[in-house]
């Protein structure tokens, strides 16, 4: 018997996905500490892909899942260090060819404002919207000392 929120193969792969991304990010968050900055950004930079990427879709649950992940992720110490570009296969979508050293904290952040943009001529969920706010309030309270005045006027924006 299955439940008629997963009856399809369609939502059976949004579950599988806010699965993963979960796992994905705890294992990144154990993970970090002990491997620095070098071992993490790679890794943390496939995940901050995978999540730009379905964020783009927009669906409800994997939107929710990915935004989650994405807060959590830049919310791990780790993820302020910086580190040198080279280490990554880079996108040219996420990360300008010109930058020589960022962060996961910048790379979030540049994740963020492409689907504030991306959102901009959209109509939304309301309870994505709802999500969406939540996790931009809770990396505010966490990590409110680290905002740019840039960062502060994209969670602006998200509000």
């Amino acid at each position: 018997i299955v439940h008629h929120s997963r009856d399809t193969p369609e939502k059976q792969w949004d579950e599988t996905l806010a699965l993963a991304f979960d796992g994905v990010r705890r294992v990144l968050s154990h993970f970090s500490e002990q491997a620095g900055a070098v071992a993490f950004a790679p890794l943390a930079y496939a995940m901050l892909l995978q999540v730009q990427e379905t964020l783009r879709t927009l669906g409800s649950e994997t939107s929710t899942s990915a935004i989650r992940a994405l807060v959590d992720l830049m919310r791990i110490p780790s993820a302020l260090q910086l580190f040198e570009v080279e280490l990554l296969t880079v996108d040219p979508r996420l990360l300008p060819g010109d930058v020589k050293m960022t962060s996961v904290w910048l790379l979030g952040w540049r994740v963020l404002w492409q689907l504030l943009t991306h959102c901009m001529s959209r109509e939304l969920p309301e309870n994505l919207i709802e999500s969406f706010t939540a996790s931009m309030v809770a990396l505010r309270s966490s990590h409110g000392h680290c905002f740019s005045a840039e960062q502060h006027l994209i969670l602006l924006q998200f509000s």
